[in-house]
C-alpha cells in the first residue's frame, strides 16, 4: 500500500503537467490562428485597395480617352465648320465675279450707244441716262438703276400715287465718277417721300457706275420710277 501512494502522485503529477502542456498547445495553436487571421485580413485589405487603385486608374483612363474623343471630335467639327465657311466663302467670291464680269459685259455692250449721252450739257435728255427711258443708252441706263435701287427705302405699295410717277435728279459727276454735290431735284414725283427715298438712293451710288466708253459726262439727269418699267 505504502509503494502504491507514490505510484499515485507520479501519475497524478504526469497528468497534471500533461494537462499544461496541452493547454499550452491550445494557447500556442489559437494565437496562430489568430495571427493568420490577422496576416489574412492584411492581405484582403491589400488587395483591395490595390483592386480599388486599378480601378481608378481604369476610371481615369477611360476619362482620358474620352476627353481626348470629345477634343477629336470638336477639332473635326471646327475643321468641317472651317471648310464649309471656306466653301461658302469661294463660292460668294466667285459670285460676285460673275457679277463684276456681267457688269464689265454690259459695259462692252453698250460702248457705241454711251457714245451719244447727252447727258454732259444741261437739259441733257433724262431717258438716255435712266432705266425704262428709251434713248441713247439703255443699257447704262439700267446700271445705274441697279446701282441706285438698293439706296431707294420706299413701299409703293403704301403710296396714294397715281399711275407711275417718276422724279428727274441732275447729279454732277467728277471724272472718277464721285458726286460732286448733293443730287439737284428737277422735276418732283408729286410724292415727297419717293422724291426724298430716290435722293438717297442716288447720294449712296457714289461712285456712279462706269460707262462703257471710260468717260464720266459731268452731269446725267436721273429719271427714276416708282414702279420698275
Amino acid at each position: 500500500m505504502t509503494q502504491e501512494k507514490p505510484d499515485i502522485a507520479i501519475e497524478q503529477e504526469k497528468k497534471r503537467r500533461e494537462a499544461q502542456r496541452h493547454e499550452a498547445e491550445e494557447r500556442e495553436a489559437e494565437r496562430k490562428r489568430e495571427q493568420q487571421k490577422l496576416e489574412e485580413k492584411k492581405l484582403a485589405d491589400k488587395r483591395a485597395q490595390e483592386k480599388k487603385e486599378a480601378e481608378q486608374r481604369e476610371a481615369e483612363k477611360k476619362k482620358a480617352d474620352q476627353l481626348a474623343a470629345d477634343k477629336a471630335a470638336a477639332d473635326k467639327k471646327a475643321a468641317a465648320e472651317k471648310a464649309a465657311a471656306d466653301k461658302k466663302a469661294a463660292a460668294d467670291k466667285q459670285a460676285q465675279a460673275e457679277r463684276d464680269r456681267k457688269l464689265r459685259e454690259a459695259f462692252r455692250n453698250d460702248t457705241a450707244r454711251a457714245a451719244g449721252l447727252e447727258g454732259g450739257r444741261e437739259g441733257g435728255t433724262a431717258s438716255r441716262n435712266q432705266a425704262g427711258g428709251g434713248g441713247g443708252d439703255a443699257g447704262y441706263a439700267d446700271l445705274v438703276r441697279a446701282c441706285i435701287k438698293p439706296g431707294v427705302i420706299y413701299s409703293a405699295s403704301g403710296s396714294s400715287a397715281n399711275g407711275n410717277p417718276s422724279v428727274v435728279f441732275r447729279v454732277q459727276l467728277l471724272p472718277t465718277g464721285e458726286q460732286a454735290g448733293a443730287p439737284r431735284l428737277l422735276r418732283s414725283s408729286g410724292v415727297p417721300t419717293f422724291d426724298r427715298a430716290v435722293d438717297n438712293g442716288i447720294r449712296r451710288c457714289n461712285p456712279f457706275p462706269r460707262p462703257s466708253s471710260g468717260r464720266y459726262e459731268p452731269n446725267i439727269d436721273v429719271e427714276y420710277w416708282m414702279l420698275d418699267r
